[in-house]
């Protein structure tokens, strides 16, 4: 651009700006001082790279926010399509994990109908 000049809502420029002022402040360098100004500022693109490259150099990159393929192995994926079409993740009657497994479905039905929706309808209504 012109020298002097800008763009309002320029989002790479106010990335530089703000790198240059991380800078600044982290060397104890003025803003507008002419190192900065003609040295620092011409370069901050290919600072800010070299500062990705080395981090990336020692493991320090960021992490990536997606999960990798879960279970790409074949005999893992047909015993989970099984899982899924049996229902074996979901608690049944009859069905129990332990010995000590507690159906707590049945439980809060059996609350349910001994008062406990009653007096939920006429607290809330």
């Amino acid at each position: 651009g012109k020298a002097g000049g800008f763009s309002a809502g320029d989002l790479v420029q106010e990335y530089f700006n703000r790198l240059l002022e991380a800078v600044g402040e982290k060397k104890g360098i003025e803003y507008g001082a002419d190192f900065a100004r003609n040295v620092i500022s011409r370069n901050l693109h290919h600072m800010a790279h070299l500062k990705k490259e080395w981090l990336d150099g020692v493991g320090l990159s960021s992490r990536s926010a997606r999960h990798s393929d879960p279970h790409s192995n074949a005999e893992v994926r047909i015993l989970l399509k099984e899982y899924q079409e049996r229902e074996l993740h979901s608690r049944r009657p009859g069905r129990s994990i332990e010995e000590t497994d507690v159906n707590n479905f049945q439980r809060g039905m059996e609350r349910l109908r001994k008062g406990k929706l009653q007096k939920w309808i006429t607290k809330t209504t």
